[in-house]
């Protein structure tokens, strides 16, 4: 009897992967392969269907609430967004979000409409967040946006973009 526990202490011993943790290496190995054009593909997909279902507009969204709507993991969506669109989940939404603004004020009715309520339906939860992201897309203020959209100027929204 005590033989047969030593060997078995022993045998397990020599499986070291339960005693030390599998290496970087190992892990990656037994991830799906996925190669860019297949992750670009998957993340066209999902910057498709969260803009047709305007699921970004949500102040509350969550990466586990867009996988779950999508049909994906957390895990499996995070790494698609990050190697697919080369962005963090919450830049993703975040540029979504200025878009949805961007072609709000670009709109017909875009010169009458509230800058800050745009905001807020866009789904910002904070002014600052919101004016931070939307200098950081298009590399000026909502403010200034709008005044070049105004009539007479020769700015255009694509070059915002």
């Amino acid at each position: 009897m005590t033989g047969s526990i030593v060997f078995l202490g022993w045998c397990g011993l020599l499986r070291l992967d339960f005693v030390l943790p599998p290496s970087e290496d190992a892990l990656a190995a037994l991830r799906p392969k996925r190669d860019g054009e297949e992750f670009e593909s998957h993340f066209a997909r999902i910057v498709q269907a969260t803009c047709r279902d305007e699921l970004f507009r949500s102040s509350e969204l969550t990466i586990s609430d867009l996988a779950e709507s999508l049909g994906y993991s957390r895990n499996e969506l995070s790494r698609i967004i990050n190697c697919g669109g080369n962005v963090n989940f919450h830049d993703f939404i975040n540029k979504l979000r200025v878009e949805y603004v961007q072609q709000a004020l670009a709109s017909a009715a875009g010169a009458q409409l509230n800058i800050l309520q745009l905001a807020f339906d866009s789904g910002f939860n904070s002014k600052s967040v919101f004016n931070a992201c939307f200098k950081k897309w298009t590399g000026m203020t909502p403010s200034t946006y709008r005044r070049k959209l105004s009539p007479g100027s020769d700015f255009r929204v694509s070059d915002a973009q």
